[in-house]
């Protein structure tokens, strides 16, 4: 009802603007034509105290005290009022009907029957009293008296026809505001109702988040957990794999080391025999090097005896050149005395140049001879220092044979004494073979396991990623639900 109420008085504010707006327009222009056509001023002055009059109700009635519903009645008051005086001063005319016409149309502004009723009546009685103080135009008035009171009266009928249609309809819609204010009442009663259940909602989303979040934070915990205990059984899978490979690859070793055994062991037998016959042939050796020298020292004699001989020949040398170096003296004289006897002495001139051609010959021949004696001589000599060498290097070697023999008979005993060794060796390489295709069928039954149960926990892993990334949506849906309905609150507030 407060709201129907409202709407009347802003419609009837907004009306009693449009009156005023509408008669100012007319008062002012009416006020302008009689001051252009140069009416009496008392003519003038009616119009402008009508025109004050107006604006004083409106000011009063509108503005001041409130009362907007009175200002139409106050209106059309003064404005007949000043009509009455008009016509019973100056005396009714034909020009002055249009004026009264207005009136009746401008008293439907309101679409008020009762002041439509008022500003009508009044307009009726101000044309009956225009025509029966006519001053002007009486005859004109008088002849369409009746016409003219005929049309009004119609134009009233119309006007009162529209009146009423506008009331239907205010009415109308007055029930219909009737109507929507009471749906205003349900829903702000209905929304007081959702507000509060909302209220519980909201609160009970909220625990639901607060839980879901702490069921979040919990899962998160345990995917941790789970992710790092895979992560361990991985890491322990994989080592317990290269522990599996390391023992397959240590038992491999064995049987290489046992095949490795089975071959030294042989070798070793082999070497023994070998030893015991490089034994045998180092004395062999010993005994060819004991010869070897004594040959060695009987060449050395004989060099020295050669290298006697070869100082003699020397001697011989040194005689053949003195001879020599006579016989060129001699053929030397002898050629001086051919020369001497002239033709006489010619053939034995050439007996002396062959003479002493034999001598220079001889001369050379014994250079020549005491050259290769002395490189003969030089290579004794280094042969001879070569076998006191070999002779000394000889005896070393006697040493060393002696001794090489003494190691080769600790060697053979070192052999024998490895052969044994190897034997035992044999059994312990066969012990750790059989213990490390143990530790291997051990090590691939927990890898196994283990493997098992990191596939579990990859498994339960996976779960709990599910259940996580259920719980988010849950909660994603949650907090939208608790958004929505927080919201809905808003608005109903």
């Amino acid at each position: 009802m407060e709201a129907i109420e409202n709407l009347r008085r802003q419609d009837t504010r907004k009306k009693n603007v449009l009156m005023v707006s509408t008669y100012s327009v007319s008062i002012i222009a009416t006020i302008a034509y009689t001051l252009i056509e140069k009416e009496p001023f008392m003519k003038t002055m009616v119009y402008v105290s009508e025109f004050a009059f107006f604006l004083l109700f409106f000011l009063i009635f509108q503005l001041w005290l409130k009362k907007e519903a009175l200002f139409p009645y106050a209106a059309f008051a003064a404005i007949f009022a000043h009509q009455f005086i008009y016509i019973g001063a100056f005396g009714g005319n034909g020009a002055f009907l249009l004026v009264l016409i207005f009136l009746a149309v401008f008293s439907a502004i309101h679409f008020n029957l009762k002041i439509f009723l008022t500003g009508y009546t009044l307009g009726l009685a101000a044309i009956i009293m225009n025509t029966l103080l006519a001053t002007k135009n009486q005859d004109f008035l008088s002849s369409t008296f009746a016409a003219i009171l005929l049309s009004y009266i119609l134009m009233g009928a119309v006007l009162f026809v529209l009146i009423r249609l506008n009331r239907n309809a205010f009415q109308s819609l007055e029930a219909f505001l009737t109507e929507s204010e009471k749906e205003k009442v349900r829903k702000e009663q209905h929304s007081t109702l959702l507000h509060s259940e909302l209220l519980v909602v909201t609160e009970s989303l909220g625990k639901i988040n607060d839980q879901i979040q702490t069921h979040l934070s919990s899962q998160t915990e345990m995917k941790i957990a789970v992710t790092e205990i895979s992560a361990g059984s991985q890491i322990q899978s994989q080592q317990i794999n290269q522990i599996t490979e390391n023992a397959e690859m240590i038992k491999q070793r064995m049987d290489e080391m046992a095949d490795m055994s089975i071959l030294l062991s042989e070798n070793t037998l082999q070497a023994a025999k070998a030893t015991e016959t490089g034994s045998t042939k180092i004395g062999e050796l010993q005994s060819d090097i004991k010869e070897l020298a004594a040959s060695i020292s009987d060449l050395s004699q004989t060099f020295s005896m050669l290298t006697k001989k070869i100082e003699e020949t020397n001697g011989f040398i040194g005689n053949i050149r003195n001879i020599t170096e006579q016989t060129n003296l001699l053929a030397l004289n002898a050629s001086i005395e051919a020369a001497r006897a002239g033709e006489a002495g010619k053939g034995f001139s050439v007996v002396a140049n062959e003479i002493r051609k034999l001598a220079e010959m001889t001369k050379e021949t014994a250079i020549q001879i005491t050259e290769n004696l002395t490189s003969v001589n030089a290579t004794n000599s280094a042969a001879l220092e070569r076998m006191n060498d070999s002779s000394e290097k000889l005896e070393e070697s006697r040493s060393a044979v002696e001794v090489v023999s003494g190691f080769f008979g600790e060697v053979s005993s070192t052999l024998r004494e490895l052969t044994n060794q190897f034997g035992q060796f044999e059994l312990t390489v066969s012990d750790v073979k059989n213990q490390t295709g143990d530790v291997e069928a051990s090590t691939r039954e927990l890898a196994a396991i283990i493997e098992q149960a990191t596939s579990g926990l990859e498994e339960m892993n996976a779960t709990i990623e599910t259940l996580n990334d259920d719980n988010q949506t849950i909660a994603a849906y949650v907090s939208q639900t608790a958004a929505a309905a927080e919201k809905i609150k808003t608005v109903g507030e």
